[in-house]
């Protein structure tokens, strides 16, 4: 697989999902992107930037280095989250990261 290949993946990925959310209410839409990130090995958060998409590694980075590292790569349950923005996949990364589950009033910040 091409790197073209891997991010293109990864949006429709991301594409998939968000047509998903649409077809639900909003209160809904949390726990199913966090059931869905705990599902997978691997997530990432695609967003739209005025020249192209932005994508952001939320979860498997131990799991992406030793793949990297490894002569046959394993297969991982890949998918990426639809986000507002950057700030949007640096607080899903965030609570990731520290294993919080879905904050319905977590206000987004920007740290630069």
């Amino acid at each position: 697989m091409t790197e073209d290949d891997f991010f293109n993946v990864i949006m429709a990925s991301s594409s998939a999902f968000a047509r998903e959310l649409l077809a639900v209410p909003n209160s809904e839409r949390p726990a199913i992107v966090w059931k869905t990130i705990g599902d997978c090995d691997v997530a990432f958060g695609v967003w739209h930037e005025p020249h192209g998409t932005g994508i952001m590694l939320l979860k498997g980075d131990a799991l992406l280095f030793g793949a990297a590292l490894s002569d046959t790569p394993p297969t991982v349950a890949t998918v990426g989250i639809p986000c507002t923005g950057r700030e949007h996949a640096l607080a899903l990364q965030g609570a990731v990261s520290e294993g919080r589950g879905p904050r319905p009033n977590l206000k987004v910040v920007a740290l630069n």
